[in-house]
């Protein structure tokens, strides 16, 4: 993980004196500071270093004291928070720098200790929560682990078009000029899998590329009432990313409405936004909101936006995985949940029902008459709400009763309800009254079962 100025444990080094370098420091908004030499100061994490506690001889200059934090960049450090400790302010070069253990030092170490432990050592599993609590993650799917639609997406031609269970993605004007697909995500540790979006190689389409997800039902979002609650996610850019200063802008949005499409939130605000810069490599990003959530908000959702500018190269993409939304002000570690417990979330809002093989039964009923079979399909998890049902393709089907095997020339579903639907299958020349069951024609059919928001 790469050194940011947020880093709780920084790293010291032992009886480490400098100065400040040529040019010394203007003012108290310089966020790089010039130092003589930075040999023998960490670098994979940031640092913390007063300035002006002494002079060169050795004398104490209270007034001038200042703790800042900073990254180790060449003989500089950079992205600099000024006035940690004393008064951000103007130093000569030449001034005296120390690494010293300082009162927030030991202080951001505590805190970072007590964030997941008692004060024994022990876990402390309310603030920390199980893999299950939602106040630890608020987003299912967020390591991209389930792709029951598929694994690569042409960018939609309207607004949202689904990708991997739970998100959403579309390009500029709805353009299908752009890719969505899944990748390795093995280079971050604890994911086998991530989400690229990528803009075709040699399209001249810009604007925005945006991937969200699908929002916290209102009965969910309504918990974070009162907390605030911080995003944190890995992502990298491919060599020819062409965003507005490699920036991935990140979102929190929220909304007063019940359980709403993110496309049409009543009252939607920005709990929090930022500019994240790519680089090649795989970085942790996290941001916080600045206000607790309000007791009017009943949605939430986050999103992920980038604006392309020119034509595309062949690896004009930015990937992402370990998405997540945790309440509070810190970014708890990730931790991934079993393959089978993310599938059986996801399934609350979509499931397909694919047969593992040709010719596999998918349910069984009765034939009504020499055109119709009824045959109620459970479906494995409770939906969200009634959902839509949809067919592959009306002659995908076969109906398999003891009078032989009819292809289906329509498919439709009646009485749908959160835990089952029953299939009407259309087809000539059975015999009714028998029983049959419903089973896939050569491998090409599926129903989609759609509760999403």
């Amino acid at each position: 993980m790469a050194a940011a100025n947020t880093d709780k444990l920084r790293k010291v080094a032992r009886r480490w004196v400098g100065q400040i370098g040529s040019g010394g420091v203007a003012d108290d908004s310089v966020t790089t500071i010039p130092l003589s030499s930075t040999t023998n100061l960490p670098t994979d994490t940031a640092v913390s270093v007063v300035i002006d506690r002494v002079d060169a001889n050795g004398t104490e200059t209270p007034s001038s004291e200042e703790t800042v934090i900073g990254v180790v960049s060449g003989t500089n450090l950079i992205n600099c928070v000024r006035g940690e400790e004393g008064t951000a302010q103007a130093h000569d070069a030449g001034a005296v720098v120390e690494v010293l253990l300082t009162a927030n030092l030991w202080k951001d170490m505590v805190d970072w200790g007590v964030t997941e432990h008692n004060q024994d050592g022990t876990h402390d599993w309310d603030s920390m929560g199980s893999t299950e609590s939602i106040y630890r993650q608020a987003l299912i799917n967020g390591n991209f682990d389930v792709w029951q639609r598929g694994t690569s997406f042409v960018s939609s031609s309207y607004a949202g078009g689904a990708v991997a269970d739970r998100w959403r993605a579309f390009r500029n004007a709805y353009a299908a000029d752009g890719t969505i697909s899944r990748q390795d995500g093995t280079g971050v540790d604890g994911s086998r899998y991530c989400l690229r979006f990528a803009r075709d190689s040699g399209t001249s389409g810009t604007g925005n590329r945006q991937l969200y997800y699908c929002a916290l039902e209102t009965h969910n979002a309504i918990l974070f009432r009162g907390s605030k609650m911080t995003l944190s996610f890995w992502a990298r850019k491919g060599a020819n990313y062409s965003s507005t200063s490699d920036y991935l802008v990140s979102l929190i949005s929220t909304g007063t409405g019940t359980d709403e499409n993110v496309n049409s939130f009543t009252g939607e605000a920005t709990a929090a936004t930022q500019n994240n810069v790519l680089t090649t490599s795989w970085q942790k990003f996290t941001m916080t909101t600045s206000a607790v959530i309000a007791d009017s908000i009943n949605e939430i959702t986050i999103a992920f936006t980038s604006t392309c500018t020119g034509t595309a190269g062949a690896a004009d993409y930015f990937e992402i995985t370990q998405v997540q939304l945790c309440a509070g002000e810190v970014a708890l570690p990730f931790q991934p949940k079993s393959y089978g417990d993310e599938l059986k979330a996801c399934k609350r809002y979509f499931e397909r029902i694919e047969p593992n093989a040709a010719d596999s039964a998918i349910t069984n009923g009765s034939l009504s008459s020499t055109t119709n079979a009824f045959c109620i399909l459970p479906f494995e998890v409770e939906k969200r709400a009634i959902p839509t049902t949809t067919f592959s393709a009306v002659d995908a089907f076969e109906v398999r009763a003891a009078a032989g095997t009819f292809t289906t020339s329509a498919m439709s579903d009646n009485a749908p309800s959160t835990k089952a639907i029953t299939i009407v299958a259309t087809v000539a020349g059975a015999t009714a009254g028998q029983g049959c069951y419903i089973r896939d024609a050569g491998g090409a059919g599926y129903i989609d079962i759609d509760a999403e928001l």
